[in-house]
């Protein structure tokens, strides 16, 4: 049970980037125009509840799937 507690922060972390980048892939289609603004949503997010640390992580979860699935090559 403790260790569930401890986990809880960084999973919500890991749990909010997904449903971001879900969003706004699925806004993308409907925009045409990237939506970062759901990654600031999920980093605040964590941030708040979970602390610092799980607040890093999201930041560099959010940085990759934004890098990866939302910028364009080019």
């Amino acid at each position: 049970m403790e260790v569930h507690r401890r986990l809880l922060p960084y999973e919500i972390a890991v749990g909010s980037t997904i449903v971001a980048l879900f969003l706004s892939l699925n806004l993308e289609a409907l925009i045409h125009r990237p939506t970062v603004i759901l990654f600031l949503v999920n980093v605040a997010l964590s941030t708040w509840y979970g602390g610092l640390r799980p607040g890093v992580i999201a930041t560099a979860l959010s940085a990759l799937a934004i890098n990866y699935f939302l910028i364009q090559p080019g």
